[in-house]
């Protein structure tokens, strides 16, 4: 097709192609129908509506190098594969999509931007594909195998999920929204609001996360050095398991925490600061130098005790400063009529 078409409706076995010049719109694509939008082809509002019991009878639209498609809505048994070059701007995903990896928005390479994923909703983006301006709702999942991702929202009950991937920009976990495994790169942030969930966060150099009040990040990775992990204003962090921070932790809000956990080992030689947080180091084998901040009113807790003497292996540098911080060591016994610990 070269011209203008409206409301054309492709069917079983049935393909159409949209040539440059071309624009399709209101388009709907059934059960094992085919639309092809091609390099200077444009689709406005298709809606493609399959079989999802049966991976032959999916309805889908393919965007090529060079072709374009807005307002796609993906119902069930449909799925958007977008090419490289290829372009879908304020796509609705309400389908988890069949055949293409199972993700009913599939960026092979093309990008999106704009996109809703809602309740039953999944996205994939594979090697080359990119994301900008996402938002996932309750029920939705965005998972980011080897693309990009960025300024994506993650609603209560929604979920960002990201193998190997590197995040640009800014990931926000909302009330009940959930982002797990992501490797946020030079530039780029996760920010975890009231009620939002991070878990197995990689921090590269340059790259930031931030635990808001309310949000909880229940096991960092590692913070390579020039990444930092801090928790702001009622944020809390807990260390888990085998850790690696060359980077910073820093405990910077009032009423914040960072807890490295009994039976957690911290290596890497990175620094925590404390400035009006709570360092809590239960973990063995922490190497870490802590810093208080010169301002700060802030909390060391550390539960070295008798048989456990290797809690903490680094330095404190920057007590003292004033009279509201505390260092506690919770462990250390004290026995009575002897003068030193």
């Amino acid at each position: 097709m070269f011209g203008i078409a409206s409301r054309t409706l492709v069917g079983t076995d049935g393909q159409e192609g949209v040539f440059s010049g071309g624009t399709d719109i209101r388009g709907t694509v059934l059960a094992g129908g085919r639309e092809f939008i091609l390099s200077g082809g444009i689709g406005i509002s298709a809606t493609l509506a399959g079989n999802d019991a049966d991976p032959a009878t999916f309805a889908a639209e393919i965007v090529t190098s060079g072709g374009r498609v807005s307002r796609t809505v993906v119902s069930s048994g449909g799925v958007l594969v977008v090419s490289a070059g290829g372009l879908a701007v304020s796509t609705t995903v309400n389908s988890t999509g069949i055949g293409f990896n199972r993700h009913a928005l599939a960026l092979s390479g093309g990008t999106a931007s704009s996109t809703t994923i809602n309740s039953g909703g999944q996205e994939g983006i594979f090697a080359g594909g990119t994301n900008i301006g996402a938002t996932v709702s309750s029920g939705g999942g965005l998972f980011v195998h080897s693309g990009l991702a960025s300024t994506v929202k993650v609603l209560s009950g929604g979920l960002v999920s990201g193998g190997t991937a590197v995040l640009r920009n800014v990931v926000t976990a909302l009330n009940g929204g959930i982002v797990s495994n992501l490797s946020v790169s030079s530039g780029g942030g996760v920010v975890v609001s009231s009620g939002g969930i991070a878990s197995g966060s990689t921090i590269l150099s340059g790259g930031t996360e931030l635990i808001a009040s309310g949000g909880t990040d229940l096991g960092v990775t590692s913070v390579a050095s020039g990444g930092l992990l801090e928790t702001l204003i009622g944020g809390t962090a807990i260390l888990s398991g085998t850790v690696v921070i060359s980077g910073t932790l820093f405990a910077s809000g009032a009423r914040s925490l960072i807890d490295i956990v009994g039976g957690a080992t911290v290596t890497g030689g990175g620094i925590a600061k404390i400035a009006n947080g709570i360092l809590n180091i239960e973990g063995s084998g922490d190497n870490q130098n802590v810093v208080f901040q010169s301002a700060g009113t802030g909390t060391l807790e550390i539960s070295d005790a008798l048989g456990n003497t290797s809690a903490f292996g680094g330095t404190v540098s920057g007590f003292g400063q004033n009279v509201h911080q505390f260092i506690n060591l919770t462990g250390v016994h004290f026995v009575s009529g002897v003068g030193k610990v």
